[in-house]
């Protein structure tokens, strides 16, 4: 029973966004060396699978959630905000990490007095971005925006 396989270079370079800097350039010095074939634990390779699906899927929402951003951009210069609001809705429902749809969203929904909506995209925008200290000052932003909605 094997508990590696055997990839070439050609092979290898399929998991190089997914297998690390350090490992990365450890193949590539070996490759540069005149290694044709490199042997990958069964268990490394597997992780390397699973963090290609889990990029792959990654890749996808980002493209998606730009796609929908920019039709949702569209859709408000041309002044039709109801459609505007359906392709921000549904970047939520995609869960990509991006701001734009919820900012946006809490715009609208204000603006329409629609402030059980906005309730919602704020409670949602505060519990995707709270772990992420990259968007900590938006966080604080939207908790003072609900205090003074759900206080009035």
């Amino acid at each position: 029973m094997s508990y590696t396989k055997e990839l070439t270079w050609k092979q290898l370079q399929k998991y190089d966004s997914v297998m690390g800097l350090n490992v990365s350039a450890d193949y590539l010095g070996a490759y540069l060396a005149g290694q044709k074939r490199f042997n990958v634990p069964d268990w490394l390779l597997q992780k390397w699978e699973d963090d290609l699906r889990v990029k792959k899927l990654e890749d996808k929402q980002l493209a998606d959630t730009v796609r929908n951003n920019n039709r949702g951009i569209a859709y408000e210069k041309e002044g039709n905000i109801k459609f505007a609001i359906k392709i921000y809705e549904k970047n939520l429902e995609i869960g990509y990490p991006a701001t734009h749809s919820y900012n946006r969203l809490m715009i609208i929904y204000h603006k329409e007095k629609r402030y059980e909506d906005e309730i919602r995209v704020i409670k949602k925008a505060i519990e995707v971005f709270s772990s992420d200290a990259r968007y900590s000052k938006d966080v604080i932003k939207w908790k003072e925006r609900l205090n003074k909605l759900t206080n009035k």
